[in-house]
């Protein structure tokens, strides 16, 4: 059962209202200060923190524009994925500026979240209530601001960095040395997070983090500071001790029935069911025009995309993956059942078109179409029930080969391994570290493909990474060899409002 379905139309409401009640004024322009709040009128009882936690929560998968349909635009400029609509092409194409407002709600939404976070932190700690469970509400709210410290970071590099509720306009901050600064709050945080916060949940509380969620998050964050032994010894401390193993079927990752369990350690949720207000629009933005269902026997009347699917992969990534790869029938839609010609069409990477037109009498198609989000039963794009998996145990897994690769220090080939075993692939052994590293990479984009990570991924590798998919996925040469296209630009807004930010050198 997933947490969001277990919030009573009460608690709803309470959610609502407890907004109205935080926010004494609002800041327009400054985002990264998105709500001035005072605890006056709330922060009295258990069921505050808990209605003030779940709001927080609220922020990983809040609007149209939200956090995760961003990062799928921000994959999008290394060109392995693309679209047809204007925000994930403008990314492809090299268009972004700083006034992308993709970008902007990003950045809203984040630091809207880790002001939530800072709120629940300061206040919660006063409140009579049970200890135990005051502990894990304050362990959760790190946790959640670890997560929005850590993303903001490897995106945008020097941000701003606030550990306190925002109570003025004074209390904007500089962004220097931003990206070090927050990497470490980040570190603080999962650390004090993987205390405090149990192994695992029940009920209710399903969907909540957990110690391993914080402590994957810790060792993918070690890795962006270059702390390797760190790193491998957080990752180890999961894969030695959660008791969690891989899925035998890779695409167990992204269904309905085996959601928060297994290997799926941190996911967003969403639940038309449970509220419309709480749906994913990954079904719009992932399926094809004509998608009628994955066959003549599962056909939806009314879930597909526009514009020919708004986000999809470019053929000649598909073609990297080996043929016997098991999970490319977990990761792309092979055939799928067409309305525009009412029948079966196939992926084809030599089809003449990348998609098949209503009444053609082709039977192939070229994109290829990313199944990780479809599904076949809902009635429109919006009444859709898949979590998105934020963390995976093979995440982990790669993060441990990662840092014992380069600290030279523990089996650098036991996670590799283990996630190339699941995926039919053979062991890897006797590599250069050059060779290896290139491997845990290439290893990353196909496990990870369309999931918010190979840009990540890339840039932490080095910014040539990033300039050779640039280079042979899109039209255009990487800019300054790869330097600009792996940093975001601070949107413009905020550059504006706050005279103490310094935008990145390479977007002035």
């Amino acid at each position: 059962m997933k947490l969001i379905k277990n919030l009573t139309k009460k608690s709803k409401w309470l959610l609502g209202f407890a907004a109205i009640c935080l926010i004494a004024a609002s800041c327009s322009d400054l985002d990264e200060n998105p709500d001035f709040s005072s605890s006056n009128a709330f922060y009295k009882s258990e069921n505050d923190a808990l209605t003030a936690l779940n709001g927080a929560y609220d922020n990983l998968g809040r609007e149209w524009f939200n956090t995760m349909y961003a990062r799928f635009c921000f994959d999008c400029i290394l060109g392995y994925s693309t679209g047809y609509e204007k925000q994930p092409l403008n990314y492809a194409s090299g268009a972004l500026t700083p006034g992308d407002g993709v970008l902007a709600s990003y950045w809203d939404i984040s630091y809207k979240a880790i002001n939530d976070a800072n709120n629940i932190i300061t206040n919660v700690p006063d409140i009579e209530m049970d200890e135990t469970k005051k502990s894990r509400i304050i362990g959760e709210a790190k946790f959640l601001r670890g997560y929005f410290y850590y993303h903001l970071a490897v995106y945008f590099d020097d941000i701003p960095v606030y550990t306190e509720p925002t109570t003025s306009f004074d209390a904007a901050a500089s962004n220097e040395d931003g990206k070090q600064r927050a990497l470490n709050q980040a570190i603080a945080d999962f650390i004090d997070a993987s205390a405090a916060l149990p192994p695992s949940y029940s009920g209710g509380d399903l969907g909540r983090a957990t110690k391993w969620a914080a402590l994957g998050f810790l060792s993918k964050t070690y890795l962006e500071t270059g702390q390797f032994n760190e790193a491998r010894d957080a990752a180890e401390n999961v894969i030695d001790n959660s008791g969690l193993t891989l899925f035998d079927d890779f695409s167990f990752n992204f269904d309905v029935e085996h959601e928060n369990m297994g290997e799926r350690l941190f996911e967003i949720q969403f639940s038309y069911a449970a509220d419309p207000n709480k749906n994913s629009n990954f079904l719009a933005h992932f399926s094809p025009t004509d998608w009628a269902g994955p066959d003549a026997e599962n056909q939806t009347a009314a879930a597909a995309g526009w514009a020919d699917a708004w986000i999809w992969g470019e053929p000649e990534f598909r073609m990297t993956y080996d043929d016997e790869d098991a999970r490319i029938p977990g990761t792309f839609v092979e055939s799928y059942y067409s309305r525009n010609v009412n029948d079966q069409v196939t992926w084809d990477p030599n089809a003449k078109s990348n998609f098949v037109g209503s009444g053609s009498t082709e039977r192939t198609y070229r994109s290829a179409y990313v199944v990780k989000y479809l599904e076949t039963e809902p009635s429109s794009w919006d009444n859709t029930e898949r979590n998105f998996p934020a963390l995976r145990l093979s995440d982990v897994m790669l993060a441990h080969s990662e840092a014992a690769n380069e600290s030279g220090q523990g089996d650098a080939y036991l996670g590799i391994n283990t996630v190339r075993a699941r995926a039919s692939l053979p062991p890897l052994s006797g590599l250069s570290k050059q060779d290896l590293k290139d491997a845990i990479v290439q290893e990353r984009a196909w496990e990870f493909a369309f999931e918010g990570q190979t840009f990540i991924t890339l840039k932490r590798a080095g910014v040539e990474y990033i300039a050779d998919y640039v280079n042979t996925y899109t039209n255009r040469a990487a800019d300054v060899d790869g330097r600009k296209d792996a940093v975001l630009p601070i949107p413009n807004q905020e550059v504006n409002a706050n005279t103490l930010i310094e935008q990145n050198a390479l977007w002035k």
